[in-house]
């Protein structure tokens, strides 16, 4: 056969709808392709960006949309509104910058590696040359100006989707 993935109920869904017409598929058809979509989310990292600058932002979201990784970015200028959507939400990735690295952002971030036994990663964006920190709870510090590259390589290794 040529099937392409693993064999999971999720590959044989996904051979199974892509024989169908969307136009033409039943209500109970529809539910599944909604399912599938689901299943497709679950499957990606959600991290969520909190940086001061929107330039800085976007070029983030620009980056990891060119690469191949199973990535869903939830970006935010607010702590505050980072902190809330985070709370409702598993988060597997924190991206954050000098402006967000303060203490009630780290108290919150303390609290929710611990109740997801420490599979929260968290990496900090510095332009300042010397770094103390103060907590473990950053796995990775990459400093302003940074490439594509090497962010993309950061995360991939922090989320073990590394190829080495």
């Amino acid at each position: 056969s040529q099937i392409k993935g693993e064999f999971s109920s999720k590959t044989y869904l996904k051979y199974y709808l892509d024989s169908l017409d969307r136009e033409k598929a039943s209500d109970d058809q529809r539910e599944l392709f909604k399912l599938y979509r689901y299943l497709e989310e679950l499957e990606q990292h959600t991290t969520v960006v909190m940086l001061s600058e929107i330039d800085e932002m976007l070029e983030l979201k620009r980056i990891f949309s060119s690469s191949d990784m199973k990535i869903n970015i939830k970006t935010f200028v607010e702590d505050k509104n980072a902190m809330a959507w985070a709370s409702s939400h598993y988060v597997t990735l924190f991206i954050l910058d000098d402006s967000s690295h303060n203490k009630s952002v780290m108290q919150f971030i303390a609290k929710y590696i611990n109740s997801t036994n420490g599979e929260l990663k968290v990496i900090w964006i510095t332009n300042k040359e010397t770094i103390v920190l103060e907590d473990n709870s950053i796995q990775s510090i990459i400093k302003v100006p940074y490439t594509a590259k090497e962010i993309i390589e950061t995360v991939k290794n922090l989320l073990g989707e590394s190829n080495g």
